[in-house]
């Protein structure tokens, strides 16, 4: 079992987030690497598109602003140490998310003991499809199929579906980045299933199978209304994921 510091900072989990979204990057083959940042940008400004592991000491900050003005990059830059965003909030960019940075060391265990009918894996284009329709409608932004079937055959991606009453209704990811975490991505249910645990039963499923893969350490991003349920399962708060946008810009 992989064992892992249980005290990450928060810049930790943003640079797991950022090995997440360059792994989708180049499985999809929509990643952007430029001298000075990475970034995602899907068709639509569907997900994840993101710039992320900004290095400020080689960006070429007006050409960055100039992609994303133009609409060549998006409009949203992962802050992942104090050094960058310092660099943004001088530079005419602003915050406009701030997610809590939660992990939880599952070493010995978590485990409970769930009806496996109620989850399906996600294996095929069909069920990729289904994973796509069910994130976007439970988050409110476009989730292409063609994004969710490239991740199919790539052993560092689980994608789940869970269901209520035989219909399917929420949808979970893990990640399992180099550095021996795994990472908890895209929890959702849809908004005519809440309220039925559907959230809490997924995330104890994607424990459940963290430990069956053998990894020690989970790490996930959750909004301030999502993270009680976190904090109710074992998860602890180590900061806050912050995302930056450039202000004054007709997107």
């Amino acid at each position: 079992m992989v064992n892992q510091t249980t005290n990450p900072s928060a810049q930790k989990i943003a640079d797991h987030l950022a090995e997440f979204w360059l792994e989708i990057g180049k499985t999809a083959g929509i990643l952007d690497r430029n001298n000075g940042y990475n970034a995602v940008f899907a068709k639509g400004y569907s997900w994840p598109s993101k710039i992320f592991d900004l290095q400020p000491s080689a960006l070429a900050l007006e050409l960055l602003k100039s992609g994303i003005e133009i609409e060549q990059l998006p409009n949203a830059i992962l802050a992942q140490s104090e050094a960058t965003k310092v660099l943004l909030e001088s530079s005419g960019f602003e915050r406009v998310s701030s997610l809590k940075a939660m992990a939880l060391d599952v070493s010995e265990g978590h485990l409970q003991v769930l009806d496996e009918h109620q989850f399906e894996t996600v294996t095929t284009k069909g069920q990729a499809g289904k994973f796509a329709r069910i994130a976007a409608g439970s988050f409110d932004y476009p989730v292409k199929s063609k994004t969710v079937e490239a991740l199919l055959n790539n052993p560092k991606f689980h994608m789940f579906l869970g269901k209520h009453e035989g219909a399917l209704g929420s949808c979970g990811m893990l990640y399992l980045d180099n550095n021996g975490v795994c990472g908890f991505h895209m929890i959702g249910t849809l908004p005519t299933f809440r309220g039925k645990g559907l959230g809490k039963s997924m995330t104890q499923y994607l424990l459940n199978k963290t430990v069956e893969l053998g990894y020690g350490t989970v790490y996930l991003v959750a909004s301030k209304s999502g993270e009680p349920i976190y904090s109710k399962l074992g998860f602890a708060t180590f900061g806050e994921v912050e995302t930056f946008a450039l202000t004054n810009t007709s997107r």
